[in-house]
């Protein structure tokens, strides 16, 4: 009797490490994408109140603004959806010839029309972070500093995506 308590006892722990596993990865395809994401936010400086999560091809890249539409890139890029993390807002964007899917098919992300305001105050030179994707469970940071680097260089300009 107690060999059987001992194994329900172990199964149900089992059982709740594995749902707090894929419970910690509720938008993103691996548990690697959203620890970045997550680190990539608090990493940067602390005085940005929202974060903005762009993936070109294999890049992946984390940009901090002041205020909805902090930046050019921000304001022309397509939406999908946003979640909240502590004290800020991260605003996924629409991935463009994504090498790797790295959303979940049904993400629960919210969406609201405010995401696509123009910012009164625009930096002009924002903050961020890159990622190579690897593969969805390895991501190597590339870049981090100020992103105005890649902005305005020819092999950088892209079209905006239409509908």
């Amino acid at each position: 009797m107690k060999v059987f308590q001992f194994y329900l006892t172990c199964s149900i722990f089992i059982l709740l490490a594995c749902k707090n596993s894929t419970k910690n990865t509720p938008y993103f395809s691996s548990h690697e994408i959203y620890k970045r994401v997550i680190s990539g936010t608090e990493s940067l400086d602390q005085k940005y109140n929202f974060y903005y999560v762009f993936t070109f091809s294999d890049t992946l890249a984390i940009v901090g603004v002041d205020e909805i539409g902090g930046c050019l890139s921000c304001l022309a890029s397509k939406k999908i959806g946003y979640f909240d993390n502590d004290n800020s807002r991260v605003i996924l964007t629409k991935p463009i010839n994504p090498k790797f899917p790295i959303l979940k098919k049904e993400n629960g992300l919210k969406y609201s029309n405010t995401m696509n305001g123009i910012g009164t105050n625009f930096n002009r030179n924002p903050v961020g972070i890159l990622y190579k994707i690897n593969n969805i469970n390895n991501l190597k940071q590339i870049y981090r500093g100020y992103i105005s680097e890649f902005i305005n260089k020819k092999e950088y300009q892209l079209q905006i995506p239409k509908e």
